[in-house]
């Protein structure tokens, strides 16, 4: 008779619930995938370093905070974005003195004509992109306005938060998203292309706020904000709001 085949015993290792990431810099942190309900997408760009600051609990009456993670190849887009993750804006090194303020245009007397010659602006902060015509038929509300900005220190970096005077729904369309511009002031005159979009974040219950991390002591930073509505179109930026970090002591 033909002897009975061993079968090698597998062991099972049941996986618990929780998931413990490594975010120090001997590898890269591993994805952490959410069983739970997908919140909505956040478009980032890749960052150099990430690192997760403690979470603050909350306190009433201050404005809803949105944390934002960058990490991953650009276009990226992370379904589950929960209270607790940061957003992170890639820095430059600069070399250089930076640029002393504006020159006044220089105007040219030629016989009885007058021409004035501009001069390029070297003061920041940098002129925003421009914003193309919005599609606006007659049936449909109007572009939301222009957030007011507000940006604070805290321990951990930079808290970007915003609000919009006099929005209501009734006379303005839906907003779906915010979009977030930023940019690090360096000896680079200042031009359109120094500002970046830093990240996509959903349309919450004004007022709303995000924290930034991983800045470098002793640069100026700007940042600005502007709505997209539910239809896709661009509403106009807020004015750009900027804030220098301080050498420690």
């Amino acid at each position: 008779t033909k002897a009975p085949e061993k079968r090698k015993h597998n062991r099972m290792q049941t996986q618990s619930q929780s998931v413990t990431v490594d975010l120090t810099d001997d590898e890269p942190p591993a994805k952490v995938v959410s069983k739970s309900s997908p919140a909505p997408p956040v478009r980032l760009v890749s960052p150099s370093n990430l690192l997760a600051p403690r979470q603050t609990t909350p306190t009433y009456n201050s404005p809803r905070k949105v944390y934002i993670p960058i990490s991953g190849p650009q276009g990226q887009t992370i379904q589950s974005v929960r209270p607790g993750q940061t957003i992170m804006l890639k820095t430059v090194s600069s070399q250089g003195p930076r640029g002393r303020g504006p020159a006044a245009p220089i105007v040219r007397m030629q016989q009885n004509s007058m021409q004035v010659k501009r001069v390029p602006n070297t003061r920041h902060p940098a002129p925003l992109p421009d914003a193309m015509k919005q599609y606006q038929p007659p049936n449909w509300k109007s572009l939301p306005p222009a957030p007011d900005l507000k940006l604070s220190k805290v321990e951990n970096g930079i808290v970007i938060s915003w609000k919009i005077e006099g929005y209501q729904e009734d006379s303005y369309e839906e907003i779906a998203s915010y979009q977030l511009y930023a940019y690090q002031e360096t000896s680079a005159p200042p031009s359109t292309a120094l500002w970046k979009k830093i990240g996509d974040v959903k349309a919450l219950p004004l007022p709303m706020a995000c924290t930034l991390t991983q800045f470098m002591a002793g640069y100026k930073y700007y940042f600005a904000v502007r709505a997209v509505d539910i239809r896709s179109r661009l509403g106009p930026f807020s004015l750009p709001g900027s804030i220098l970090l301080v050498n420690k002591m």
